[in-house]
Formats: structure tokens, sequence, C-alpha cells
């Protein structure tokens, strides 16, 4: 997906340009329980997935709960390059971006839309996003407080269901494909060729997070600046190419992020995965199995754009956006 969520900031993954490239690995596979319930509540209410563990799971929940969900389906969901649930970021990538006590988020979100209650001890969750207090965070969506009272309280009511029922079930297989993926991008070094094709080594790892409740909808989602979402469905070979792709886009955030242009990421959406795309293809040697028609076109403009190599991924896309606009 490797969209730009417009309220992550990039201050703290500064990149060590100049300096040389680090013999390391940076792509850590993680399983993360709330992660995986915020996207097994998405599975089970059919917002944005229709699949068989949702089937399996809803049962777990009231059909009350659920619908309060799924009748609110457009605001916390996505899809690449196409749409943004205006409560996507609040509601699913915050609390799916951290490591626990995602039932303490909810209730705190629930808290403040509730009865207004602007208790700053909250604010932890949103400093690093530029938010100096609960009443900023209350004023930027209280157009939808009733909508996230509603979601917010399904969340914060069923929470312990998961931890209860569900976790100790589908952890073991996550944790098993979180090694092999590791295993195999350690093996191959494919951060470090990346690192030296595009001259700059992240500051921060980057973290791909398993969740096997996504078949049939949207995944490589980016919950935070390093933290992307993906399903389990594929072999492992072509997980390490699929995640390769939203590294390189992890790379791209930083280096692009002075592009005045991409005040609109949505626009140069094509633009922008389509130079991932080219250096994912250098990488792997021609090999890329997410190429479509579409951007096919576009990379081999970049290939023969920047046929001696001594083009910033900066100048590509200046590049493409002047010829494909």
């Amino acid at each position: 997906m490797g969209q730009v969520l417009l309220y992550y900031t990039i201050v703290n993954y500064c990149v060590r340009k100049g300096e040389a490239i680090m013999d390391e690995n940076k792509i850590i596979p993680l399983v993360n329980m709330g992660t995986g319930y915020v996207y097994h509540m998405l599975s089970c209410a059919k917002c944005g997935y229709d699949n068989a563990y949702g089937k399996q799971f809803a049962l777990l929940h009231s059909e009350d709960s659920l619908k309060i969900l799924n009748n609110h389906e457009k605001l916390i969901t996505v899809k690449g390059g196409e749409h943004f649930g205006q409560l996507y970021w609040l509601l699913v990538c915050l609390p799916a971006s951290l490591d626990s006590q995602v039932d303490k988020y909810y209730k705190t979100i629930y808290s403040l839309f509730s009865s207004n209650n602007a208790n700053d001890d909250g604010i932890v969750y949103f400093t690093a996003n530029g938010f100096q207090s609960m009443r900023d965070v209350y004023s930027k969506w209280e157009e939808y407080a009733n909508e996230i009272v509603s979601i917010s309280k399904v969340m914060m009511e069923d929470y312990q269901i998961y931890v209860d029922n569900v976790w100790n079930e589908v952890q073991p297989k996550l944790s098993t494909y979180a090694e092999q993926v590791k295993k195999a991008f350690e093996e191959n070094k494919v951060s470090v060729k990346f690192n030296e094709i595009m001259k700059f080594t992240p500051k921060e790892a980057f973290y791909p997070i398993f969740c096997n409740s996504l078949d049939g909808g949207a995944e490589a989602i980016d919950v935070s600046i390093n933290r992307h979402v993906f399903g389990i469905g594929r072999s492992v070979e072509h997980a390490v190419q699929f995640i390769s792709h939203e590294y390189v886009i992890y790379l791209l955030k930083h280096t692009l992020v002075d592009i005045p242009v991409l005040n609109n990421p949505m626009k140069y959406w094509l633009h922008t995965e389509s130079l991932a795309a080219y250096y994912q293809r250098k990488a792997f040697s021609g090999e890329h199995i997410f190429l479509t028609q579409e951007r096919s076109e576009i990379v081999d403009f970049y290939e023969s754009t920047n046929k001696d190599n001594n083009l910033s991924a900066k100048e590509l896309l200046l590049a493409a956006i002047t010829k494909y606009n």
C-alpha cells in the first residue's frame, strides 16, 4: 500500500546519509496481540474483509457489536490509492501500532468523545504525531464524535473476548511464519541490498506485523511510519518480495518528504509505488511478482531515465510526475 499517513512525523526516524552502510538486517517481522485484535474485529464485522477467518470467529461477538462496526465501514477502512476512511488513523492505525494496552487506548478515546473528558493522561498516544493536548485531538475529530463513541465502545468491550478465546489459538501459527520470513531476510541480506542501491540506511528498523485475518482485503498497511501489517497467505519467498516493496516505500518516505507535490499523496500514489517497484527490480535482478502493466510503463521510464544510475529518488519521481501528470 505504501500510503503516506498525513499525521505521521518522521522527525525521529532520521536517515544517516553519506555514512557507511551497516551490514545488519533492518527488516524485523513481529507478531503483536494488539494489532491482531484490531484486524480481527474488522474481519469479523466484514469491514474491508470478508473471509473464512471472520466467519469462524464472528460467533464470539454479539450481532449488535459487529453491526455497529459494519455500519461505519467506510470510516474505518482503507483501499490503497483510492480510499482512506476519516477515522482509519484514529481508530485503526494508531491502536494497531501499539505494543500493548490497546483496550486502554480505546477507553481513552471513548472517554474523550463520550463525555468530552480531555484529561491529558492520554496524550502519550499522540505527542509523536504533533498533538499538544487531548483538546487538540477532540477538535480534530469533533464532527465524528458520535461515530467514535459507538466504535470505540465496541472495541473497548470486546477486547477481552479476543484475549481469552482467540489469541492463544492463532499466535503459534503467526509466530512460526514470522520466524521463517525473518530468517529469509537475514540470510539473503535483503535490506542491505536496498540500502546500498538507494545509498542510505534508516536509523530505525522496519517492522512487518503479521495477522491471519486479512484475506480478501487490504494489507501492507502502514499503521505507523515503520510498522506495516501483512497477511500470512503467501509463500515465504513471495512474502519477502511483498514486504521488500513496502520497505522501499518506507525508505522513500524519508527521501521524498520535502517534495511539495506529495502534499497530495493519493494523487501521486502510482508514481511512488512504481518508483518502489523500480528499485525492487534492481535489487532482485529484474524479478518482481507484483509489477502490474500500469506500473510497468512508469518503471520502464525510470530505467530509461536513469541508465547511468546517477539520479536520486527525488529526481526520478519529479521527472515521472512531469511526464505522467
